[in-house]
């Protein structure tokens, strides 16, 4: 902020150019110091009646400490007379912020230094701009007794932080402040926010204040990334961090001072599958509302450097029920431990036979070992929950799959009982997705399948309509009938790993690994399929760090 300042050595030179006597109780004693301004409106007139406090610039309200706390010498408050002139005198030498405040619409900052000089004395003019103002987030307090503030370095300002951690300031003078959030919690780390230019008439952001570090990462869909040219909405981005383009010691631990922001600082959802900070491994999914086809220019930001910052890792807002997730499965735990469902719904799988070395390295990070005889997954309550999707309806269900053999039998990766719908390896060795008729048989989509690799199977269901994708590619929309008789069953609760009927062929175990499956009761468009895929990659085509 350019402020126009006339240095007077001499205070009656000054008192001779504006006609003005000292301020009640002022002196021209030694050591003493003054300064003085006429302050304008827009217009050109001069502002009356404006209040005028000076602070010392590291002055905070209501913090104790040096410098810090009001007194007849570091705080001064005055008004500006019907000409638009103050006079503060009797200053100590220090450096100091004037505010001129209508407390209205508009302020002006004046930085004084005062050097001690006897009988020195400053004049300045300047005139009133717009409000400027800042928003931003913080941790959330510790408790909800527990109250925090953001305070402003020079300024008489103490705002309460709110019980998420946001704060808003809108009638602050335009300039380069500084901001320091304080807690009543004695363990809390105060957060200073400094050197923020905030110009007149706007509220700027400071997305996540008081984390120390920072990064770009931009989401490349043209044709030298993830080559998708339609519009994507509610995806989860996988973010895999390693040592190559993230450092884990300027990090907690644990991870929970990592945050995202989009472009516009709005915050986003997040999940961490996995931290990893001893092999400096990590797998966050961040949901965006909307990923632009054939562009690279769109990014989020991913801050963390906040040794105070509790976790708020939120799988539920990553995987929301509303826009289609109903069920969720990383498969990322321990060998025999509960497979979590990341939904709302909570349709946690519970292991039935396995290892507790079947956590195996999968395409996301860890992955479940199906030993092809007896290991799979349970998820108890789901014969009639939201997994009951209806004939003739409109749902996905995808997964990642690593058969170690193609057998001449079933292999089953995900199943709502061999009655109602699910995907396999057929026993001709093909991927397979169906949808169980009632008294009518199998309806089927299928391609070759291949063992010892991971692919990325997709099955989407779309009323009478039927497609099958294989890594992000659709390679069968063309429903072959296996005529049945019997009625559909739809009572059977969920499986991964196994059929918990097989009927004609009841030895359906999987035989490798399985990573990622997920239910969706919305058809999943070819762009939204294939984004997945080039996103989950081991060689992740989407994300670019910069």
């Amino acid at each position: 902020m350019k402020i126009l300042c006339f240095i007077f050595v001499v205070w009656l030179l000054l008192m001779s150019g504006c006609g003005r006597s000292p301020v009640a109780g002022g002196t021209t004693d030694t050591g003493n110091s003054r300064v003085a301004a006429t302050i304008y409106k827009n217009d050109g007139s001069r502002v009356k009646g404006a209040s005028v406090t000076l602070r010392s610039k590291n002055y905070l309200s209501g913090v104790s400490g040096a410098g810090m706390q009001k007194d007849l010498v570091r705080a001064k408050e005055t008004f500006t007379d019907d000409s638009g002139y103050f006079e503060i005198d009797s200053i100590e030498s220090g450096d100091y912020f004037i505010e001129v405040n209508d407390r209205l619409f508009s302020a002006a900052l004046l930085t004084a230094t005062v050097s001690g000089m006897a009988n020195s004395s400053m004049f300045f003019t300047d005139t009133l701009r717009p409000y400027a103002g800042i928003t931003g987030n913080t941790s959330p307090p510790s408790g909800p007794s527990v109250k925090m503030y953001l305070l402003a370095f020079g300024l008489e300002r103490r705002i309460l932080i709110d019980s998420t951690g946001h704060f808003e300031i809108k009638d602050l003078p335009s300039g380069t402040l500084r901001f320091r959030i304080v807690s009543q919690d004695a363990f809390f780390n105060p957060i200073d926010i400094d050197s923020i230019v905030i110009a007149p008439g706007k509220i700027d952001t400071v997305p996540f204040a008081g984390w120390g570090h920072s990064t770009g990462i931009f989401l490349n869909t043209t044709a030298s990334g993830a080559d998708v040219m339609g519009l994507v909405t509610h995806f989860p981005i996988l973010v895999r961090l390693t040592s190559s383009n993230f450092n884990f010691p300027e990090a907690k631990t644990n991870g929970y001072d990592v945050r995202f922001a989009k472009s516009d600082n709005a915050r986003l959802s997040y999940e961490i599958e996995r931290w990893d900070a001893v092999n400096q491994q990590a797998e966050i999914w961040v949901k965006m509302d909307t990923v632009y086809g054939n562009d690279s220019t769109h990014f989020i930001t991913m801050y963390w450097g906040n040794p105070s910052a509790p976790g708020v890792s939120n799988a539920e807002g990553v995987f929301d029920t509303a826009s289609g997730f109903q069920g969720v499965w990383h498969l990322n735990g321990a060998g025999n431990t509960t497979a979590y469902d990341a939904t709302g719904n909570h349709y946690n799988g519970t292991p039935q036979g396995m290892a507790a070395l079947s956590s195996v390295p999968g395409v996301i990070g860890l992955s479940r070992q199906f030993d092809g005889t007896s290991s799979y997954f349970a998820m108890p309550n789901t014969a009639n929950s939201t997994l009951n999707l209806p004939e003739n309806g409109y749902y996905t269900v995808s997964a990642w799959a690593n058969t170690n053999f193609l057998e001449a039998k079933y292999q089953g990766i995900v199943y709502k009982s061999n009655w109602q719908y699910g995907l396999q390896i057929h026993s001709d060795s093909t991927w397979e997705f169906f949808e169980y008729k009632d008294g009518q048989g199998w309806e089927s989509t299928s391609d070759p399948a291949i063992a010892g690799s991971w692919y990325n199977i997709t099955g989407v269901r779309a009323g009478m309509h039927q497609y099958l994708y294989v890594n992000g590619v659709c390679v069968d929309s063309i429903i072959v009938v296996g005529a049945m008789t019997n009625p559909r069953i739809t009572n059977m609760d969920l499986q991964i790993g196994h059929c918990q009927d097989g009927g004609l062929e009841p030895d359906r175990f999987f035989n490798g690994k399985i990573d990622e499956v997920r239910i969706a009761n919305i058809a999943l468009n070819a762009d939204w399929i294939k984004l997945c895929y080039m996103n989950q990659r081991a060689d992740d085509k989407l994300v670019v760090f910069k």
